[in-house]
């Protein structure tokens, strides 16, 4: 174990080292993402990118490793060279957000990420076309609908709820409770586990020597919102949406939902 983490370039310490509040710490995992990066190992490359987008900082607000804007578009260039398609998302988000703002390569990069499968990419192109104004796109509901789904089968939370909500109202589709019912239970599965990570670390909280009380999980936006659809079918098509949910649409990874 020892050889793993202290033999040279080796991908898991340089993550682990940049993570460090130590800044000097955090340079040295830098070189070694950089010599890796170098040796066309993608995912070094693709590390190195975000952090040279976003730098690191430690708990006290201190700069670890400072952003650098051009090192990071070429990393982030070459991962996506070698088909990363999280390179091509990142690479949007820079023409988008830093520096020379330019939207119509952001747009480029984002629908080949979106394309490639890149699930944040393909929510934020949904986005773009069900507004029509954050991208050089069209409004257009029915493409926008058409990448939620791609990214809600791809388990993007927000997504889930976009296109529960589309279903609900009719926005790019035709109106289908069912369906809406379905997403919107999916989506809040996510959210219900979220809550119950805030519970069980409340329940380790430590409060002059006595164990903090853990409040009752109080129902979240996203279960209001699947409630009130529900309220909108039968019986029969709530158990038939419950079972279609537990037995084939998780079971394969939502492939069979539209």
């Amino acid at each position: 174990m020892a050889a793993f983490w202290h033999r040279n370039d080796n991908l898991p310490f340089a993550c682990y080292l940049v993570e460090l509040s130590d800044a000097r710490e955090a340079s040295k995992g830098v070189k070694m993402l950089e010599r890796l990066a170098e040796n066309g190992n993608m995912e070094a490359q693709l590390k190195l990118g975000e952090v040279l987008r976003w730098g690191q900082y430690n708990g006290s607000g201190d700069t670890t490793i400072k952003p650098n804007i051009p090192a990071a578009t070429k990393w982030l260039k070459r991962a996506a060279d070698q088909g990363d398609k999280r390179g091509y998302g990142e690479l949007s988000g820079i023409y988008l957000h830093e520096g020379n703002v330019d939207e119509e390569k952001a747009l480029q990069y984002l629908l080949i990420a979106a394309q490639k499968g890149a699930a944040n990419s393909q929510y934020f192109l949904g986005l773009c076309y069900m507004k029509g104004s954050v991208l050089p796109v069209p409004q257009n509901y029915s493409e926008g609908v058409k990448w939620l789904r791609k990214a809600a089968k791809s388990g993007h939370n927000i997504a889930q709820i976009e296109l529960a909500k589309a279903y609900r109202d009719g926005t790019g589709v035709n109106v289908d409770l069912m369906k809406s019912y379905i997403w919107f239970s999916i989506a809040a599965r996510a959210e219900v586990a979220r809550q119950r990570e805030v519970v069980d670390r409340l329940k380790t909280v430590v409060i002059a020597g006595v164990a903090a009380a853990s409040a009752p999980i109080k129902k979240g936006e996203v279960q209001t919102e699947r409630d009130e659809v529900a309220a909108r079918l039968t019986t029969s098509q709530l158990i038939d949406a419950q079972n279609l949910i537990d037995t084939r649409y998780i079971a394969n990874n939502y492939e069979d939902l539209d």
